[in-house]
């Protein structure tokens, strides 16, 4: 199954993101922490949502 380049870019963005938004959640306090939970939270999501959208139509 060939993965479509937009969805496989879209979630390696999240996946960076996402390690950028665990790291602040770990290292940091306060308004940075808040953004990474944010982070985490919302490329969670992307990441789940690129998944449904690939395995789904096999």
């Amino acid at each position: 199954m060939a993965f479509p380049p937009p969805l496989l870019i879209l979630g390696a963005v999240a996946l960076v993101l996402g390690a950028v938004g665990l790291f602040l959640v770990l290292t940091r306090n306060g308004l940075p922490r808040t953004v990474g939970a944010v982070l985490l939270g919302g490329c969670g999501g992307i990441i789940f949502a690129v998944t449904v959208v690939l395995i789904v139509p096999s």
